[in-house]
């Protein structure tokens, strides 16, 4: 797994920001996971952190399902993480996956 480095500021945080432009090739088979931090921030009733290894974990243990069922993993996961403690912040997340 490659963790792509940001180009500036979160898209929307300020106006006016500029980016870095950047390329890259996907290979067939390969997915992009685009998330805000509010999944690796989640907090646990005991106040532990979701964290980016754990969702990476999941992401890579269950890389090869169709990118549907890989989100709804995901949040099944981070559900459970939560054992529904109340969170803060937003959680969204993007899964694309570039055809065979």
């Amino acid at each position: 797994m490659k963790m792509l480095k940001n180009t500036g500021m979160p898209l929307g945080l300020v106006d006016d920001q500029e980016w870095q432009q950047r390329k890259f090739q996907l290979d067939p088979g390969d997915i992009i996971v685009m998330y805000t931090d509010g999944i690796t921030d989640a907090q646990s009733p005991l106040n532990e952190l979701y964290g980016m290894e754990r969702f990476s974990e999941t992401i890579q243990t269950n890389r090869e399902r169709p990118p549907a069922e890989l989100e709804k993993l995901v949040i099944a996961d981070i559900d459970r993480f939560l054992d529904g403690a109340p969170q803060p912040d937003d959680m969204a997340m993007v899964i694309l996956r570039k055809d065979k």
